[in-house]
């Protein structure tokens, strides 16, 4: 069962790089209300490697938006710098990617929509985030970091005056490491509550088994049907 789950998981990263194509059609997917957006105002913050690590990351959730049985509205916020470079030249087929799936906006976000609608999702965050409210918008910080760069999310957003959150991951499972995903495994696991609204089921689908304790990979297995199969 273990192997067939992380069969699934390498096809959804296999699909995410274009290797496997996306047989979704648009008119099977169901919309949501739900706004995200991924902030790329960190490019002087990374290096080379790290913004190459950030705009691919970019297309995964892209992917992830494609694939889902109901999509979110996604916005990729203040490309510029070295992103917009790469997008423009090694990832230029970006242009005809799909408007339903992901639009790109020179402003920031907080030009964009109302200052009371913004939640910038940090770990460092006190406060928890239950639900994922549809008159909200949800920001995610664009950075590959390596933890250089510690309340980096939470300061911006406290000196924006903008509203701020954690996911609860720790109320709902155990990690063997420091909660810090990547942008795109965030953004599946928005997506995938979208589309369950139950929060463990969203963070066992997204988050590599790696990063489980020993208990939570014994009761994930509990928890699957003895037929699961691929």
């Amino acid at each position: 069962r273990e192997k067939a789950r992380e069969s699934r998981k390498r096809k959804r990263a296999r699909i995410a790089e274009g290797e496997v194509p996306v047989r979704r059609r648009l008119e099977d997917q169901k919309t949501s209300s739900v706004r995200i957006v991924l902030d790329m105002d960190f490019d002087e913050k990374m290096n080379d490697k790290e913004v190459k690590s950030m705009c691919s990351q970019v297309m995964r959730c892209y992917s992830v938006n494609k694939q889902a049985e109901k999509r979110v509205s996604l916005h990729i916020s203040k490309l510029h710098g070295r992103g917009k470079e790469r997008f423009d030249t090694a990832m230029k087929d970006h242009a005809k990617w799909s408007a339903d799936h992901i639009t790109f906006d020179d402003c920031e976000y907080i030009d964009k929509f109302n200052k009371e609608e913004l939640v910038y999702l940090s770990a460092d965050s006190d406060n928890m985030i239950e639900t994922l409210d549809p008159t909200k918008v949800y920001v995610v910080g664009g950075i590959v970091d390596k933890n250089r760069y510690p309340k980096l999310t939470l300061e911006k957003a406290e000196k924006q005056g903008i509203a701020h959150g954690q996911l609860p991951i720790g109320k709902y499972i155990q990690m063997s490491t420091r909660k810090v995903m990547t942008v795109n495994q965030i953004f599946e696991m928005l997506v995938k509550f979208v589309e369950v609204e139950d929060w463990k089921t969203a963070f066992m689908d997204s988050i590599p088994q790696r990063k489980f304790t020993d208990d939570d990979k014994a009761k994930e297995s509990a928890e699957q049907p003895d037929d699961e199969s691929e």
